[in-house]
């Protein structure tokens, strides 16, 4: 094997090692962090090494990692399977301009080595609007031709403070649709706003651009009675629909007729008008919508669909649009389509809903019996003994079975002993060669429980209803494996979903890994359960009869990827793999096995995979950046606007991975 690319160490005697990444004089325009990754290695021993950034010592930094590239190319070299490193750069605090990393590496005997790189920060701000100019905001070639009779009736909520400024904006982008709407509706709602009229009926008042407008005191559910397009759109006053937002969405309805529900992406417009902030979305999941209106504005919805909802509608209660939307989609619509363009613009700093993460009380009847799975050699008794204890001590759910499954002791008995301090907890013992998908499925043939969790024993429960959150989930139709939300020890995030995407090979990445949790502007993310690819078997939730129905785990997967292996096949049995934003949980990562190499389950996966894969993960978006797991925009790719349409329900037909 030839050496890992971008590698030219050079050749030391006591003290090797590479900056592979950041390259050389680069400049960022985008993103939350930025990786300095790398490899350092001494024959003398265990090597010391801190990473700073302009003379700051990073606080994320972590060496040892597994390098199965390195371990092959070197193989005289010991121990080079755990010479990798990674430090996180929060770029999204440092000024534009240049900035220099240092990686200092101390091998015993007082020998010691630095490698630097400079990099620079552009404007952020500036590189959006290039993006957008370079032509972002393209009709997809593959959208239908747009129908003569399409018609759409703009709403407008003029708010409680009836901002007539706010209204001016948002009236005056729809004069620059193409094609115009059928008609406008400006609404104030006469109960919220305190009002004292109670009149409720629409009447002409005049028009915009030749376009009817009518103004109306009532509620939303009056302003859907009172529209009559065959598509309906809600605007917050001063909201900006961009020129070409019904042309795109009158396309992609015209190829896609039994989409009910459309949405796209949106910006912010600053003080000065210059527009910055994407929020780009992911792919429909009904998982996330049940709780939580994450697909904002813009949205287009069917006309016919909304007005029967607000007549059946009953007047105890007001309609709330997040409510109106959930029953189309889950009563009316057969697909809902998200178009990855940014068609709209909100004003300035908008407050976001609120989020609650709390967890679905489990079902009223008797609790599921759960069954614990935790492989486990004891290299770090400490840390499986931090697991344990958070099961017994720390976890609200009270019909547990606990499975510890040792592999590679030197007698079987010595785990049994070392459990004796934990009496309920089960000893199982594996004397094979440790394969994880083989060790997880002996101790499924002898679980009990309803639902079975698969746990790593270097995950640590840092709150009491993280597997209630992953229990209720279970229970919800369609819903074939729960993952957890999971942090590294300083906080930062290791693991929120799996991406899974097919370019020139397959590309399975950890959302948001690295970011940090309490991130503000990731709060609509990680606020509330999500549909998601796959998620890591570090914790996986799932019914005890679909893990037998979907043949457990691959055991040729020895080490990795069995786990998004299984959740792929999960997804062609049309069942959905979910994340459980109330089960937050520490994972000490890469404690318990490193340094096994994993080349051949990739060769095996891809073999597999490779080419039934969509080149972009469905809850994922194809403006973010490639190899970068921060949910930021890569301003050097142009996203086209093909739509990403999955079926509405949760309950769906089941669907080849191809679809995604």
């Amino acid at each position: 094997m030839t050496a890992p690319a971008h590698t030219s160490p050079v050749e030391e005697p006591t003290l090797l090692g590479v900056i592979e990444a950041p390259l050389p004089g680069l400049t960022i325009t985008s993103g939350r962090q930025l990786m300095t990754v790398g490899w350092v290695w001494s024959p003398l021993g265990a090597v010391e090494l801190q990473i700073s950034c302009d003379g700051q010592a990073l606080r994320s930094v972590q060496h040892g990692l597994t390098r199965s590239d390195v371990a092959e190319a070197w193989p005289s070299m010991p121990d080079a399977a755990t010479c990798g490193f990674i430090g996180v750069i929060d770029i999204d605090t440092l000024t534009a301009g240049s900035h220099v990393i240092v990686v200092r590496a101390n091998a015993p005997g007082g020998i010691s080595r630095e490698w630097r790189r400079e990099f620079f920060i552009g404007d952020f701000g500036e590189a959006y609007r290039r993006w957008l100019a370079r032509g972002a905001l393209q009709p997809s070639r593959r959208a239908g031709s747009m129908p003569m009779d399409w018609s759409l009736t703009v709403i407008v909520d003029a708010g409680a403070s009836n901002d007539r400024s706010a209204q001016f904006r948002t009236l005056a982008s729809l004069q620059r649709l193409q094609p115009r709407p059928r008609e406008v509706i400006v609404y104030r709602d006469a109960e919220a706003s305190g009002s004292t009229s109670g009149v409720t009926n629409a009447k002409d008042s005049t028009s915009i651009g030749g376009v009817p407008l009518r103004h109306l005191q009532g509620t939303m559910r009056d302003a859907l009675m009172a529209s009559g397009g065959d598509w309906i759109t809600l605007l917050a006053a001063g909201e900006v629909l961009h020129p070409q937002a019904l042309q795109t969405v009158a396309g992609h309805a015209a190829l896609h007729p039994a989409c009910g529900l459309w949405y796209a992406d949106h910006d912010q417009l600053g003080p000065d008008g210059l527009r910055h902030k994407p929020i780009l979305k992911p792919a429909w999941s009904p998982v996330w919508f049940r709780r939580h209106h994450y697909i904002g504005h813009p949205w287009f919805g069917s006309g016919p669909g909304l007005r029967s909802l607000a007549a059946h509608h009953g007047e105890e209660a007001p309609l709330l649009e997040h409510d109106a939307l959930r029953r189309l989609a889950q009563d009316q619509a057969r697909s809902v389509g998200h178009i990855p363009s940014v068609l709209m613009s909100k004003p300035g700093e908008q407050p976001k809903p609120p989020i609650s993460a709390k967890p679905v009380p489990p079902r009223a009847n008797k609790a599921p019996r759960i069954s614990v799975v935790i492989p486990s050699r004891l290299s770090a008794p400490n840390i499986l003994a931090r697991c344990l204890d958070g099961l017994e001590q720390q976890t609200h759910c009270a019909d547990l079975e606990v499975m510890v499954v040792f592999n590679g002791l030197a007698s079987p008995d010595e785990g049994a002993a070392w459990l004796s301090r934990w009496p309920s907890v089960m000893a199982l013992y594996c004397d094979q060669p440790f394969n994880w998908s083989m060790v997880n499925n002996l101790a499924a043939e002898r679980a009990q429980g309803e639902l079975l969790l698969f746990l790593n024993d270097d995950i640590e429960c840092i709150t009491p209803d993280w597997l209630a959150s992953m229990v209720a989930l279970s229970e919800v139709p369609g819903v074939g494996a729960v993952g957890a939300v999971l942090h590294y020890p300083d906080g930062r995030i290791q693991h929120a979903g799996v991406q899974v995407a097919s370019r020139a090979a397959v590309d399975c990445r950890h959302t948001l890994r690295f970011c940090r949790s309490d991130d503000p502007e990731l709060q609509w993310l990680l606020g509330s359960d999500r549909d998601q690819s796959a998620v890591t078997g570090a914790c996986l939730l799932t019914r005890r009869e679909v893990f037998l129905r979907a043949g457990g785990f691959d055991e040729r997967l020895a080490l990795v990827l069995n786990d998004v292996d299984y959740c792929l096949r999960l997804g062609q049995m049309g069942l959905r793999s979910v994340v459980a934003a109330g089960a937050v949980l520490v994972h000490h990562e890469g404690l318990s096995r490193a340094g096994m190499l994993e080349s051949e389950d990739v060769r095996i996966f891809e073999q597999r995979w490779q080419g039934t894969i969509a080149p972009v993960d469905p809850f994922h978006h194809p403006a973010l950046r490639r190899g970068a797991d921060d949910w930021a925009l890569d301003a050097n790719e142009v996203a086209g606007t093909d739509a990403r349409v999955l079926p509405a329900s949760l309950e769906a037909e089941p669907f080849e991975c191809s679809r995604l």
